[in-house]
């Protein structure tokens, strides 16, 4: 049963790294959302932030899964901060996918920062812990993500308890 699934990941660093999960995702004829070209990125950044915002809610629409794809620095974007916080409110199942390993396209790889992090505030005014609200932590490479994301994502409502 496929989903439609919402991929959060911090633009400016880990395009690339995202295309491949990306890639691997929709070669399996499965949908996804969150993924913009450049000059449409350009475009909705320069109406501002308002606008950045109803582009993501739009994305976020009729999805039940959210994968952040956690590079060196993606918990630190307020971006990637605030679709966290809209996926929590709205009861995606979350999953942190480490995709640091993934070879850029100057075939460098990086470091996949902590989940152990603050990412928002729940609607309460409590802290919302990145590591405290996911349903599932893998990494891409170490993992087989090629070969296991469709399944991690279709286990993610068999252990999403909230």
């Amino acid at each position: 049963m496929s989903k439609r699934v919402f991929f959060s990941f911090y633009y400016e660093n880990d395009l690339s790294r995202a295309l491949v999960v990306k890639n691997n995702w929709a070669l399996k004829e499965n949908e996804e959302s969150g993924f913009i070209n450049k000059a449409e990125f350009e475009g909705i950044k320069r109406d501002g932030e308002d606008s950045i915002r109803r582009w993501i809610d739009k994305q976020l629409a009729g999805t039940s899964v959210t994968v952040v794809l956690i590079g060196s620095e993606t918990l630190d974007s307020k971006y990637v901060q605030y679709e966290i916080e809209q996926s929590y409110e709205r009861g995606n199942a979350i999953m942190a996918l480490k995709i640091g390993k993934i070879k850029n396209l100057s075939q460098k790889t990086s470091i996949s920062q902590s989940v152990v992090k603050i990412v928002g505030k729940k609607k309460n005014g409590e802290l919302l812990w990145f590591d405290e609200i996911i349903d599932g932590e893998y990494d891409y490479i170490k993992n087989d993500g090629y070969n296991n994301l469709e399944k991690w994502i279709e286990n993610l409502d068999k252990v999403k308890e909230r």
